[in-house]
């Protein structure tokens, strides 16, 4: 249900109809979150996930409701040729990117054992504000760049990467500060007994994090260009080379190497990226010269 539910928001933002996506986001929250309440007594996470579904499956109805949706085979099929070439690549891309992140976490786990990884998620909790960003933010834009692109607007595609990037630069500053002005008995609550490891994380991890969203806003461009298979190669080149930094990071200095080393794998796949991103642009600039030229002819 929480996959037919981003589904539903992906269509409402690509037919310019945002606000009725956050409305159904809402419901979601305003279902599940009352319910959250009510099991929180049985301390089961099955009730919790249960409470979850319901939710989702809440925002799912409103969204069919909105969107009357026909089902039709041959449309399904008509669909599917036209996108199976792309569509694998923003399928594999989808996979290194988010399979990457998961990763890591297992890597540190089996370099410097539990306690390092029980660390990196404590400090990735309190991530949690910087991280809801970055999704959210790369779900919004990613429809809005395909727009700059169609109606060839390149001066704020080039401009657009570096705004994402300091944006997530300043809120991951913003949460080093805030986490470092919240007193012992929050932070305890929060991350139990990793909060000394998690603390000593918790920078290191705000910067990787960082670098990881600097390398988003060049992504969303080359693939709004319709270079997918570029932005999807240059992730699967830099993740063997990022999980081999992250794990000789975790053999070395634990946690603390481990975002060293994801930091360094991530900057390369950002500079890689960046560098796509100028020459997609350069020809993409070339071949929307060309079509004008040709109808003024």
């Amino acid at each position: 249900m929480a996959v037919v539910q981003d589904s539903v928001r992906f269509v409402l933002v690509d037919n310019a109809r945002a606000k009725l996506a956050f409305f159904a986001e809402s419901i979601w929250i305003l279902v599940q979150l009352p319910i959250m309440l009510l099991v929180l007594e049985r301390h089961s996470l099955s009730w919790l996930i249960v409470a979850w579904a319901i939710g989702a499956s809440s925002s799912v109805v409103f969204g069919i409701i909105v969107l009357k949706p026909r089902v039709s085979l041959r449309l399904t099929v008509s669909w599917l040729g036209r996108v199976h070439r792309v569509g694998f690549h923003y399928l594999a891309d989808f996979i290194v990117s988010g399979g990457l992140t998961q990763l890591v976490t297992f890597v540190v786990a089996i370099a410097a054992g539990f306690q390092a990884a029980g660390d990196l998620r404590a400090a990735q909790l309190l991530l949690t504000p910087l991280n809801m960003f970055t999704v959210s933010m790369t779900f919004a834009l990613a429809p809005q760049v395909s727009r700059l692109a169609a109606i060839g607007d390149l001066k704020r595609l080039r401009r657009l990467p570096f705004q994402y990037g300091s944006t997530v630069a300043l809120i991951s500053i913003l949460c080093v500060v805030f986490v470092s002005l919240l007193p012992d008995v929050v932070l305890k609550g929060l991350m139990g007994e990793s909060m000394h490891g998690g603390l000593e994380v918790f920078p290191y991890a705000a910067f990787a994090m960082c670098i990881m969203g600097v390398a988003v806003g060049p992504g969303l461009t080359l693939r709004a260009v319709g270079k997918v298979r570029a932005s999807m190669l240059i992730k699967a080149v830099t993740a063997p080379l990022t999980l081999v930094l992250v794990w000789f990071g975790a053999t070395t200095s634990q946690a603390v190497g481990s975002q060293a080393g994801l930091a360094a794998g991530t900057l390369m796949r950002a500079t890689g990226s960046r560098m796509l991103m100028t020459r997609a642009l350069t020809d993409y600039a070339n071949q929307r010269k060309v079509l004008v030229d040709e109808k003024i002819t």
